[in-house]
């Protein structure tokens, strides 16, 4: 698992990270950020959604209260950082790496602790690359600041829900706990908040082209019973689950749910590997798709674009001049300009020579075009398998 660069992008490049912990809150953004969360409600389609975020965070509470106490970072922030990077996933190896960077970024040292200088420390964790003020789609997704709707829950839709549910506080000044024990660094802390906030400016649009829906991750592995064939399955029950969020609450929040929830429903209709029964037993659910056999890469970024993932049938084994074998299924998530980020439920293809000798964790695995791209359009442009999903996120 790449852990350096599920947690903070900057993490992999030290220079770049330099640059942006360098950087200031300024006076209009500090304005911005809190006049936009005095009015930030969550959209009516992703209360659900936010109810199950809230419910998950508060289940996992005791490991964000370890990073808490040894950075002194709220347990909310870590457990928000949980969600939005890791999906949940692995919570113990989380508490420890995530404090780890934490220190390392220096923002056991903020100084300021109150509602805008968090939600300007999360878009600092980001890299900023999904904007910054009012225009960051990484704080405000699935909120009414945004005029236009995103699939994505920001970080402050979170903190709204958490507040309104009073389990957590943070005021205007809140006071800095007990500095935490860590390693010095010449790194800068997060900066204070300007004492006179002037007028809010817009802030500048993400230079970073791309997309990257934060849809949870199913491994195909710990499937007992037919663990090396269930990767349709798999891949089908992460779309499933992200287009029509209530399945969650119907799975039982269930963390094996694509084997006890899902499968049986498929092999109601068919075999694991059967499209039919995965298109019907998707359809019992209330989640319509079809499947297809003419896809390009310009049809998986345009649904993308439209907030849906999509799952795309390959030829993982042998080498990229000549792929071959009888299909292994994953689910698009996310693109960038030079790949796509891919939740493959075996874990990270070696895209060059074929199969699964590294790491079996797929989440949010970044496959070239040129590689992927010869392994799903295996007979030329316009000749890619997937199943596509219908309608919008509900």
């Amino acid at each position: 698992m790449k852990i350096a660069g599920e947690l903070g992008n900057m993490a992999q490049n030290p220079l770049a990270r330099q640059r942006i912990m360098s950087q200031k809150l300024k006076a209009d953004l500090y304005a911005e950020y809190q006049q936009a969360f005095d009015r930030c409600t969550v959209r009516s389609e992703s209360l659900g959604l936010a109810q199950g975020v809230t419910n998950r965070l508060v289940a996992l509470r005791s490991h964000y209260d370890a990073v808490e106490k040894s950075t002194t970072v709220p347990w909310w922030f870590a457990g928000i950082l949980h969600y939005k990077e890791w999906n949940f996933r692995e919570p113990a190896l989380f508490e420890k790496k995530v404090a780890e960077v934490l220190i390392d970024k220096k923002y056991h040292q903020a100084t300021t602790r109150t509602v805008a200088a968090y939600l300007w420390g999360f878009d600092l964790w980001n890299g900023f690359q999904d904007g910054s003020g009012n225009q960051s789609t990484w704080v405000w997704g699935s909120t009414n600041v945004l005029a236009k709707k995103t699939p994505e829950m920001g970080a402050a839709g979170i903190l709204k829900r958490l507040q309104q549910q009073g389990l957590v506080k943070v005021n205007a000044t809140a006071p800095v706990a007990a500095k935490a024990s860590a390693t010095k660094s010449t790194q800068p802390a997060p900066a204070k908040a300007p004492a006179k906030p002037a007028p809010a400016k817009p802030a500048p649009k993400p230079a970073k082209k791309g997309k990257k829906l934060p849809v949870m991750y199913f491994s195909q592995r710990d499937n007992a019973a037919q663990a090396h064939r269930t990767c349709n399955t798999a891949s089908c029950w992460m779309g499933a689950l992200y287009m029509k969020t209530a399945l969650w609450e119907e799975c039982g929040e269930d963390q094996n749910a694509d084997l006890n929830f899902y499968l049986p429903k498929v092999e109601t209709y068919g075999d694991t590997t059967d499209h039919g029964a995965q298109t019907r037993a998707l359809s019992s659910l209330g989640v319509e798709s079809a499947w297809h056999t003419t896809l390009s890469m310009n049809d998986v970024k345009k649904e993308l674009d439209a907030g849906r993932p999509v799952v795309l049938g390959v030829l993982h084994k042998g080498p990229v001049s000549s792929p071959r074998g009888g299909g292994h299924m994953i689910l698009a998530v996310g693109y960038d300009d030079s790949g796509m980020f891919i939740h493959d439920p075996y874990g990270e293809m070696d895209l060059v020579n074929g199969g699964y000798p590294g790491s079996t964790d797929g989440a949010y695995r970044h496959y070239s075009y040129k590689n992927l791209g010869a392994r799903f359009e295996v007979e030329g442009p316009g000749s890619g398998w997937g199943r596509l999903f219908k309608g919008s996120r509900a």
